[in-house]
């Protein structure tokens, strides 16, 4: 009990000083998962379909809570209005909760969501939109395009919201050849897709 006062007390004043150990222990033991994920979810990328860029989160596996900004306060406040499930998709397969390094674990999830919904069934989606790529080992960024191929023969769109990178929300967009090939302008904006089940 008196050691953790004093190793609790040691961490403070290093913290005052701007020296975080606790963290710095953390991020050491982040970085090995961290390439040893990256080296094998890049060995399982045959088609280069999602782009690789690094954007390492290191302590996920070892937190108990994430944090939310302006992306996720949207769309909590839209899809607040609306009978809601997050979609955490962007994530699967990337090791960063933990999960096994799977490069195709987004379909797979796609899919299982896809199957748990009745025909003319509602399904709220939403993802990071912008140019196409992973940003290991954060999540994917879905282009447009790669979305509307997935959701061909399965749903039709009834309605399309996005936050753009400036953290603004457009709501009931009519998605044009111009937005779509240009992911609505984002960087790395959310899509928000209310979706019917075909």
């Amino acid at each position: 009990m008196r050691n953790s006062k004093v190793l609790r007390m040691i961490n403070r004043n290093f913290n005052l000083l701007g020296i975080y150990p606790i963290k710095t222990i953390s991020f050491l033991r982040g970085i090995l998962c961290y390439i040893n994920d990256y080296l094998k979810l890049k060995k399982q990328d045959s088609n280069n379909i999602f782009p690789f860029h690094f954007n390492p989160i290191l302590d996920d596996k070892y937190s108990e809570s994430g944090m939310a900004k302006g992306h996720y306060f949207h769309q909590d406040l839209l899809v607040a209005r609306l009978i809601y499930n997050a979609n955490p998709i962007k994530h699967f397969g990337l090791g960063r909760y933990g999960d096994p390094i799977d490069f195709n674990w987004h379909l797979k999830g796609f899919e299982n969501m896809y199957s748990m919904l009745r025909s003319k069934g509602i399904f709220y989606f939403s993802v990071p939109i912008g140019n196409q790529r992973i940003e290991f080992n954060a999540h994917r960024v879905f282009s447009i395009s790669y979305l509307l191929d997935l959701f061909n023969n399965k749903f039709k769109i009834k309605n399309f919201y996005y936050v753009d990178d400036n953290g603004d929300l457009h709501e009931n967009i009519n998605l044009n050849d111009e937005l779509i090939r240009n992911n609505c302008y984002c960087h790395y904006g959310l899509g928000i897709f209310e979706l019917i089940k075909l």
